[in-house]
């Protein structure tokens, strides 16, 4: 009897001595240490989704990239780009040696020439440009006969590249804005070659 109530006292420290509560270490200052959970990502701490201030809302071309006449003229057919320059003259007739580096006195252009510089006389340094009567009729727009405030105006347009009067021209104008002549130097016209050339944007 003696024996089996030894063995029953055990049995009754060892299932109290189980059901204690064990205790975390305690830091210097008595406060329990205790490992933080994983906090939510705050939003818009992605550089990913930080705004873009680089696109200039009151770009007309949307950041695409910009050709001088000089780089233009060496584009091929059936191109969507934007080109600057100066309105420099028209050609009478049909053929380029026609180019006028005036305003008409008699009727309407049906056609007008942008250069590089507004005091341009190299003809072949001119691209031609289409005055075309059908859909938004630049004609009555941008001709220099109703309108001679824009010889020598610097100008904006973003049209399809073609042949005309028998080099790259822009055979039909899709949109156009004038531009201050103080950010003819400061816009950046892309580079010609091949890898820029895959870089125009089409509308």
């Amino acid at each position: 009897m003696k024996k089996l109530a030894l063995l029953m006292l055990a049995a009754l420290l060892l299932a109290a001595t189980s059901c204690e509560k064990i205790e975390l270490p305690a830091d210097e200052d008595g406060s329990k240490e205790e490992t933080p959970g994983p906090t939510p990502e705050q939003p818009g701490t992605d550089p990913d989704d930080e705004p873009d201030d680089s696109a200039d809302e009151n770009d007309p071309t949307g950041g695409a990239d910009i050709w001088s006449v000089a780089q233009a003229l060496t584009l091929g057919e059936d191109e969507f780009v934007w080109v600057k320059g100066y309105i420099v003259g028209y050609a009478r007739s049909t053929s380029r040696s026609s180019l006028t580096f005036a305003r008409p006195t008699e009727k309407p252009n049906t056609n007008m020439f942008i250069a590089d510089r507004p005091e341009e006389t190299d003809k072949e340094r001119c691209m031609a440009i289409r005055l075309a009567q059908s859909g938004m009729d630049y004609r009555s727009k941008l001709n220099l006969f109703d309108h001679p405030e824009f010889f020598r105006q610097p100008i904006l347009i973003m049209g399809q590249t073609g042949t005309y009067f028998g080099a790259t021209g822009i055979s039909e104008i899709f949109e156009y804005v004038f531009l201050p002549t103080e950010q003819m130097s400061r816009r950046k016209a892309c580079k010609t070659g091949p890898e820029e050339k895959n870089q125009k944007k089409t509308p």
